[in-house]
C-alpha cells in the first residue's frame, strides 16, 4: 500500500486585535456605526502597463509586447506573470486573493526560474495544454515548498472554489496527481466551457484577451502524436513576474540561479523531438544548397541500408585516402594485371577485383590500395584510358 504524501498545512496568521466600535445614542434607539476601513493609495495609472512593457522588452530583446490595447481596460486587482514561450507570449492574471497557497507556489517557482525550458509535454486539441514538469514526461514535479521545507512538503492542498470555473479559454489550473497532490504541473484550457473539470482542479488564474490567447491558439494547432506530445517541441523560455504580493522566504535566494537559464533543463528525459527553434530547410536555403543537402541525406540513407544488411560496418564510415576505385574493367583482367599497371604510380599494397560470390566472374570493378595518399592521387589524376574509369574514394 502506497503511503499518502505528506500534506503541507498553511500556517495561520495571528488573529488581529478586535476593533473597537463607536456608538451614537439617538432618541429611543442605538445605532452602531461601521468601522472605517483602511485606505490604501491607488497605484499610478500606468504602473501595470510599465511593468508589462519592461518585462516584455527584456523577453523579446527590446521589443515591447502589444500592451497598449489593455492599458485602459478595467479589471480586478490581480497579480500577473509574463510567460515567454517558443510560440509567443502569455500574460497570466493570478487570483492571489482566492488561492494564496497555489499562487505563491507558482510565483516563487517562477522566481527561481524553475519553469525555464519546460516542455508543453501534452497538448490535446480544444482541451488543455499541460506543462510544468522539468523531465518533460508528465510524471514528475515538485512544489516550491519542497525546496523550502523538504521532501515531506513536495505536494500542497487544493484550493478549489465553486465560483472559479473552467468557463473561458485561457483558464490556468493545477494538474494535480490526485486530491491535495499539487506540485509544479499546470495546464491552460484551449476552449470555453470545460465544466466537467470544475471542482477537480485548483483554478488560480486566467489569460485575458489580447494577452496570450493567440499564443494558446498556436499551441492548440500544433501537430502531436497519439499521446499528445508535440512533434516539434514547445517550451517555456522565460518567466517574468510583473506583480508579487508575497514576501520571499529567506531561504529562497539559495535556489535562484545567478543567470536566467536557457535551453532544455538538465532533468529532461523525454524522447528528443524537433527543437523549438527548428524551421524547414526550404524556408532558409536556396535551391542549390537544398539540393546538395538532399543528396547528402540520400547518400547517408543508402549507407544506412548497406550497414543494416551487413555490407559496411557503419553508415558514417569514410573510405581511406589511399584507396582508388576502378570500374569498367575488362572481364578478363586479373588482380596481378592491376598490380602491375598501378605500380608505376607508387607502391601498391593490394589490388582486388570484386567477383560474383557464386560464379567467381569479375564484376568489372576493383579497389587499389596504395602505400601513400600521394600515389593514389597521382593515379587518379593521370587516369588510365581505354574506357577504364578511376575514382578516388
Amino acid at each position: 500500500v502506497q503511503e499518502s504524501p505528506a500534506r503541507l498545512q498553511p500556517v495561520s496568521p495571528p488573529r488581529p486585535e478586535p476593533r473597537r466600535y463607536a456608538f451614537t445614542v439617538a432618541v429611543g434607539a442605538h445605532r452602531r456605526l461601521r468601522p472605517k476601513l483602511p485606505q490604501f493609495p491607488a497605484p499610478e495609472k500606468n504602473q501595470r502597463l510599465a511593468a508589462v512593457e519592461v518585462a516584455g522588452a527584456a523577453a523579446e530583446g527590446g521589443r515591447k509586447p502589444r500592451s497598449s490595447e489593455r492599458a485602459d481596460r478595467k479589471r480586478e486587482a490581480t497579480m500577473s506573470v509574463l510567460i515567454v514561450t517558443s510560440l509567443g507570449d502569455i500574460v497570466v492574471d493570478l487570483r492571489t486573493d482566492r488561492c494564496p497557497l497555489t499562487c505563491k507556489n507558482f510565483l516563487k517557482l517562477c522566481k527561481i526560474k524553475y519553469y525555464n525550458g519546460c516542455l508543453f509535454h501534452k497538448v490535446e486539441k480544444d482541451f488543455i495544454a499541460q506543462t510544468g514538469d522539468r523531465t518533460g514526461t508528465g510524471t514528475a514535479g515538485e512544489s516550491v515548498y519542497k525546496f523550502l521545507y523538504g521532501d515531506q512538503a513536495r505536494f500542497f492542498d487544493d484550493e478549489i472554489h465553486p465560483d472559479l470555473k473552467h468557463s473561458k479559454t485561457g483558464t490556468i489550473a493545477m494538474a494535480s496527481a490526485g486530491e491535495n497532490c499539487n506540485a509544479s504541473q499546470f495546464y491552460f484550457t484551449l476552449r470555453d466551457d470545460l465544466d466537467y473539470l470544475d471542482g477537480k482542479h485548483t483554478v488560480f488564474g486566467i489569460v485575458e484577451e489580447q494577452e496570450g490567447l493567440e499564443t494558446l491558439a498556436r499551441i492548440n494547432e500544433s501537430y502531436v502524436d497519439s499521446e499528445g506530445r508535440p512533434f516539434k517541441d514547445i517550451r517555456m523560455k522565460h518567466t517574468y513576474i510583473l506583480d508579487d504580493p508575497f514576501a520571499d522566504p529567506s531561504q529562497l535566494a539559495e535556489f535562484a540561479p545567478d543567470r536566467s537559464p536557457e535551453g532544455k533543463p538538465e532533468e529532461e528525459t523525454a524522447e528528443p523531438r524537433l527543437e523549438d527553434d527548428w524551421v524547414p530547410m526550404d524556408e532558409t536555403l536556396g535551391p542549390a544548397e537544398l539540393e546538395e543537402i538532399l543528396r547528402s541525406r540520400e547518400a547517408h540513407t543508402n549507407a544506412a541500408i548497406l550497414e543494416s544488411i551487413g555490407d559496411i560496418p557503419d553508415a558514417d564510415i569514410k573510405p581511406p585516402d589511399n584507396v582508388l576505385f576502378v570500374c569498367k574493367l575488362n572481364p578478363v583482367t586479373q588482380d596481378e594485371d592491376l598490380h602491375t599497371i598501378f605500380s608505376r604510380f607508387g607502391n601498391v599494397i593490394s589490388a582486388e577485383i570484386i567477383r560474383d560470390w557464386k560464379t567467381g566472374d569479375s564484376l568489372c570493378y576493383a579497389f587499389i590500395e596504395f602505400e601513400t595518399k600521394e600515389s593514389c592521387e597521382m593515379a587518379y589524376f593521370k587516369g588510365l584510358g581505354h574506357g577504364t574509369q578511376a575514382v578516388k574514394l
